[in-house]
């Protein structure tokens, strides 16, 4: 796809361009976001810089926003639209205008996606989607070098809301490597990491990683990822963190004084807090996961705009409701390990389990099964539980073969690996 956006957070641009869609990003007016900080990640090739809509040089699929000013600006082109939520705001009701313009909205947690009040008839265009972290990237923790690290952006201009005075009185205390934009003259600040080399560097040496905010932000996540034990002022959008299981929950200055102190002797103690901590992260926060899902609210987001189709509601698979040639064909299914191939895509095995759901090989768009007899024809029908992603024809050779109702539309072959 060809997806309009606009500059963002750049780690989080980076991930999302794992998805392999092209990223053409406009600048917006006021929003003080710059297209890409390379010091913080490198550019990806399918993430390009538009200096105006009429410079396009695609025709565009979808439009991502990030935030109100981002809609504001956006909104009027006739796209779908899929609005992704990156603060905790305070509740609200939607407007009825938004609500008739976003295909789906789009959130890291639960208790952000709460503040936004829908009709209980819309819920279903609220997509939970949380960071995706690269364990092959983030690893090789050490904690040799310095005492304690935090990395935010802009903390000095920000405040509180970044933990400032948190951060400046437990500057009295211990020496704190602060790194990132707008750091430059706290004690300890060293703005923005040299490269992401760098970055993952500070990461892998600092002995604590501190979050002196009551957020939980990516940073945090990256240095749970690297397998860091952390201390966090306690979070209001979050409860990944478990106090004593994976990390170290503070509520005062003085909390976190006797925490940092506690992991600075305590080596055991640090590393069964950073153990912990990255496998919370392999589980909680998986890369393949993030892609996964922002692929599949992709195609969802442009499936209904074009086609306006209604959403399926998935019932529970049912083998004894079926006819006996239904019944026969779904009980052959079930036995057999199939290789799914999109064709010109990719190739994957699958099977088929007996409640519905497909077991190896499932994904977004294919995450239920079921078969339909029509006339003297024998269907294979994949959803994902919202949609319909594929119809495949029993074919007299067994091959199963059917074309994606989705984006891509390609062909499709389901072949029996036993035959």
């Amino acid at each position: 796809m060809n997806i309009l956006t606009h500059p963002v957070h750049t780690g989080y641009q980076y991930d999302l361009a794992k998805t392999g869609h092209e990223f053409y990003s406009i600048e917006i007016p006021g929003s003080n976001e710059v297209f890409w900080d390379q010091k913080s990640r490198p550019l990806p090739n399918n993430y390009h810089r538009l200096e105006a809509l009429r410079d396009a040089p695609v025709a565009f699929d979808l439009i991502l926003v990030h935030f109100d000013l981002g809609y504001n600006s956006l909104k009027a082109l006739d796209l779908p639209l899929i609005f992704k939520e990156h603060c905790l705001r305070e509740p609200f009701v939607v407007p009825k205008s938004w609500r008739d313009r976003i295909s789906y909205y789009s959130f890291a947690s639960q208790a952000a996606a709460t503040r936004w009040i829908l009709p209980n008839e819309e819920a279903y265009r609220k997509a939970i989607i949380g960071m995706g972290m690269d364990l092959s990237t983030y690893k090789n923790y050490d904690g040799t070098g310095e005492d304690i690290l935090v990395v935010g952006q802009h903390i000095r201009s920000r405040g509180n809301e970044k933990g400032r005075d948190n951060l400046l009185q437990l500057s009295k205390q211990f020496k704190i490597t602060i790194v990132g934009r707008g750091s430059e003259g706290l004690p300890g600040g060293r703005g923005p990491a040299a490269n992401y080399e760098q970055l993952l560097e500070y990461y892998r040496s600092h002995k604590v990683f501190l979050n002196p905010s009551g957020i939980l932000g990516m940073s945090t996540l990256e240095a749970m990822a690297t397998g860091m034990p952390v201390v966090t002022f306690r979070t209001v959008n979050s409860d990944l963190i478990q106090n004593g299981v994976n990390g170290l929950i503070v509520d005062s200055v003085a909390e976190a004084e006797m925490a940092i102190t506690g992991l600075l002797r305590d080596t055991n103690l640090s590393k069964q807090l950073g153990c912990k901590a990255r496998q919370t992260i392999q589980e909680r926060f998986r890369s393949d996961v993030f892609v996964q899902r922002w692929n599949t609210l992709f195609r969802q987001a442009v499936y209904e705009y074009h086609c306006h189709a209604e959403p399926l509601v998935w019932k529970p698979f049912d083998l004894n409701s079926k006819s006996p040639e239904e019944r026969t064909i779904a009980q052959a299914i079930i036995n057999t390990e199939f290789e799914y191939h999109r064709v010109g895509f990719d190739k994957r095995n699958m099977t088929f389990r007996s409640d519905g759901r497909i077991g190896k090989g499932a994904a977004g768009c294919e995450m239920f099964w079921d078969i339909r007899m029509e006339t003297n024809d024998i269907f294979l029908e994949i959803s994902s539980g919202c949609h319909l992603t594929c119809r495949l024809k029993l074919e007299p050779d067994g091959i199963w073969k059917g074309r994606w109702f989705v984006f891509e539309k390609m062909p499709i072959h389901l072949v029996p690996l036993s035959r």
